[in-house]
């Protein structure tokens, strides 16, 4: 499906993207925003509007979806429900689930929202793997576009969230190794253990050495790395 001005074959940005606000009630809440995630797959980011409380992050690949999720601000692993399963996708969105007290569909706090990115070439992709500490080391991915910006989180440990943007250079020899942390206010790093001195490609993005709490690549660690292309590249 498109929309008037747009190429023939082209993609509705509202059939992969949506800003969708809700009022949560403590029991099961269904977001119908348009999005297929239960047969494209993808990534919800979720956040309180009118109190404190952790950002939420489910996605169809690292776990981060069923009984579990991600903290953006925190470093913590995936969280696990106790096996309740508070994540549920489908062809129009997704649903919440029996979530009281649990930052995402509370009543009573000032309402919420909800950023859902859908996998599509040429605009967002997942890809989940397991560390080994080798440096040059490259991973497929299925944006079909070189990658503007990327984010990746250890989900079986503390490590913090790595960002790889672009136009984010933290000295003018480490383009392609810094790095920004979603979870600290820092002014960002540069350390060639994290993106081996290489800029990702239309088809792989490459790691480092890094292992431990500033980590990419640890080895027997496992990740997540959310892909986001470049919308100012002709073919976006």
């Amino acid at each position: 499906m498109g929309i008037a001005g747009q190429p023939s074959g082209s993609t509705d940005v509202a059939e992969v993207f949506s800003t969708y606000l809700y009022d949560g009630n403590g029991s099961t809440k269904t977001i119908t925003n348009g999005i297929d995630l239960a047969g494209e797959g993808g990534m919800v980011w979720l956040k309180c509007r009118g109190a404190t409380g952790d950002h939420s992050i489910f996605d169809t690949e690292s776990g981060a979806v069923g009984g579990y999720r991600l903290r953006p601000n925190s470093t913590a692993a995936l969280q696990n429900f106790d096996g309740g399963n508070v994540f549920t996708t489908s062809a129009t969105g997704f649903a919440l689930n029996n979530t009281a007290g649990n930052d995402f569909n509370d009543g009573g706090n000032g309402g919420y929202v909800s950023w859902t990115f859908r996998k599509k070439e040429k605009f967002f992709d997942i890809v989940t793997y397991s560390g080994n500490s080798t440096s040059g080391r490259t991973l497929s991915h299925s944006l079909g576009s070189v990658p503007a910006m990327m984010i990746i989180k250890q989900t079986n440990g503390t490590n913090a969230w790595f960002v790889y943007h672009k136009d984010f250079i933290k000295d003018s020899a480490a383009a392609p190794n810094s790095a920004l942390f979603l979870n600290l206010a820092d002014a960002g790093d540069s350390n060639a253990g994290y993106f081996n001195n290489t800029a990702p490609t239309d088809s792989v993005f490459t790691l480092g050495n890094s292992s431990g709490d500033w980590g990419t690549n640890g080895s027997g660690e496992n990740y997540v790395a959310y892909l986001f292309a470049d919308n100012s590249s002709e073919d976006a």
